[in-house]
Parts: structure tokens; C-alpha cells; sequence
């Protein structure tokens, strides 16, 4: 009985008889777990939590993409347009030196970082998709939810270009507020934005949980 048990023909039929019971243990699994609806309409999402984070994920994507438009204008400007004046050249080594030290700080400085001052701190910009987590009414509604969020953001990135280097070069040409009208705007929507994110509200604390 025992070499019956060893050929290769008893062997196979043991290994498929312990697969199908794994599979009928996560079927039981799967079919315990609550039926969860279809996706709900846009207009179930529209609550104030999600909305304000939505709000949030605004004004953050557009300070950014505005502020990196006019890093890119104020290198070139004449100093005595209200910028610094720097040649092509000048412009590409600063860049790529800047590329050079964002990498080795990705090595070197940023796990000291997290180890001294705690990943809430250094990943606090990834904590938006978190609260849209945190924010969904069901599974299901999670991917209309970062659907959103990225449409949000992504319209702020086309519209900030645009409207960031258009106000420079009114500022600069109307001489408003001294060349410098560009950077008190920026400091605004900066200053908006702290006022909307201490509005976002706790999560319930059944999801805490």
C-alpha cells in the first residue's frame, strides 16, 4: 500500500484534492464577506468631507505646478524684470544639479528623516489619497473617488501654468505691487489653503478602528 501511495498518478490526485479544498475554504471565505453594492452615482459622493479634501488636493496641486512654472521664468528674466538674470547654460547646470541632489537625498537624507521625525511628517502629501480612502462610503466607490481626485488635480495643472505666468508677466509689465503682485497671489491661495485644510473633518471613529 504504501508504493501504490507513491506513484506519480496518487501523488497528483493529493495535490489536487488539498488544492480544491483550499479553494473551497476561500470561496467559503469570499462568500462571508457583505455583498457590496455597485458603484454609486457622482452625486452620493458629493459630501462635505469628500468635497473638502477634493478642495485640499486643489490648492495644493495648483501652488505646486504654479511655483514650478515660475522657478522655470524667474531663472532667465532680466534682474531688472524681477528675475535673476541667469543664461541657458546657467539654467541647465542648476536644473540638473537639482536632479542630482533630489536622488541622493532620496538615499541618504530622506530614510534619516523618517527615522528621526516620523513618516506623518515627510508623507504628509500622500496622506490625501488616505482621507479619500478614509472618506468612501463603500468599496466600490473608491475608484470614482480617486477618479475625481485626479481630475481635480490634473485640471489645476493645466489652468496653473497659464494663469502663474500670465500674472508675471503682468506684474512685471504693469510694475504692480512693485514687479512682485505674482507672489502675493501665490502667498494667498498658500494662506487659502492652510484655512481649507484645517477644515477637513475626523473619520468616524468606526474606521479608525
Amino acid at each position: 500500500m504504501n508504493t501504490v501511495q507513491t506513484l506519480p498518478s496518487a501523488v497528483k490526485a493529493l495535490k489536487r484534492q488539498g488544492t480544491d479544498t483550499t479553494l473551497n475554504a476561500d470561496e467559503d471565505v469570499a462568500s462571508s464577506l457583505p455583498a457590496d453594492a455597485g458603484p454609486p452615482p457622482l452625486r452620493d459622493l458629493a459630501t462635505k468631507r469628500i468635497i473638502t479634501i477634493l478642495i485640499n488636493y486643489a490648492f495644493l496641486a495648483w501652488t505646486e505646478q504654479a511655483c514650478s512654472v515660475l522657478v522655470a521664468l524667474i531663472y532667465p528674466t532680466p534682474i531688472s524684470y524681477g528675475g535673476l538674470g541667469l543664461s541657458t547654460f546657467a539654467v541647465g547646470i542648476i536644473m540638473s544639479c537639482l536632479g542630482v541632489l533630489i536622488g541622493l537625498s532620496s538615499v541618504f537624507v530622506f530614510p534619516r528623516a523618517i527615522a528621526r521625525y516620523g513618516a506623518l511628517i515627510d508623507g504628509a502629501q500622500g496622506s490625501f489619497f488616505v482621507l479619500l480612502s478614509q472618506a468612501a462610503p463603500t468599496k466600490s466607490s473608491l475608484g470614482a473617488i480617486n477618479g475625481l481626485a485626479q481630475t481635480v488635480a490634473c485640471t489645476m495643472r493645466i489652468f496653473a501654468p497659464f494663469i502663474s505666468s500670465s500674472l508675471f508677466s503682468l506684474s512685471q509689465e504693469r510694475n504692480l505691487l512693485g514687479g512682485t503682485m505674482v507672489f502675493w497671489i501665490i502667498e494667498l491661495v498658500v494662506i487659502l489653503g492652510v484655512v481649507a485644510a484645517s477644515r477637513i473633518e475626523e473619520p468616524p471613529e468606526s474606521q479608525d478602528e
